[in-house]
């Protein structure tokens, strides 16, 4: 899946989602702004930016085997 594609699904995810927690970024707003040079990221709300982080994550250790989560953890 192409970035464009995982940013567009996200914002979409973003505006229809109605599963939703308040998480105190305060710490992590500046690293999570300048992650990524890309245009695409820089037209992105905050939230979505957080949810395309954790979807890759998710993915890289889904792709892994369990220990790769045993240990991130």
């Amino acid at each position: 899946m192409r970035t464009y594609d995982i940013y567009q699904e996200l914002l979409i995810d973003a505006v229809a989602q109605k599963d939703r927690i308040s998480v105190d970024v305060s710490d992590l707003r500046q690293d999570i702004e300048t992650c990524r040079s890309d245009a695409a990221w820089t037209e992105l709300p905050l939230s979505a930016k957080i949810r395309v982080l954790v979807k890759e994550r998710l993915e890289q250790l889904q792709a892994g085997d369990d220990t790769d989560i045993q240990s991130s953890v």
